[in-house]
């Protein structure tokens, strides 16, 4: 579990980094100037720009939930050990195991924002 949250967390820093190279609205100006244009020439130019922005929004999206599903996570965590603490060790099992596959999805949400694969 450990492995997959600092997957999460090092697919997030990348996306924010990204983001930050090329905001989105800047990649929207810049799409909306060379459409404004006369030049036929430039579609393979707007294609790429329109594809640039469905990633980086794709991107944005994933990242959006990112700090509120970690501090759940978290919170949750924190849940366990006081299970395990309180000696419920059979149902913190149980949680540990969903609180694993959620992680694991979360990474992989975040690598599939980035067109990655999430291994």
């Amino acid at each position: 579990m450990l492995s997959a949250l600092e997957h999460a967390a090092e697919r997030a820093r990348l996306i924010v980094e990204a983001l930050a190279d090329h905001p989105p609205e800047a990649v929207e100006r810049r799409l909306a100037e060379v459409r404004a244009g006369a030049d036929a020439g430039k579609a393979k130019l707007v294609a790429a720009l329109a594809s640039q922005l469905a990633v980086q929004r794709r991107m944005r999206a994933a990242l959006g939930g990112w700090e509120s599903e970690i501090e759940r996570l978290l919170v949750e965590l924190e849940t366990v050990r006081g299970r395990v603490l309180a000696d419920d060790e059979t149902t913190a099992a149980a949680e540990l195991d969903g609180l694993r596959d959620e992680v694991t999805a979360l990474a992989a949400r975040l690598a599939a924002a980035g067109g990655e694969s999430a291994t």
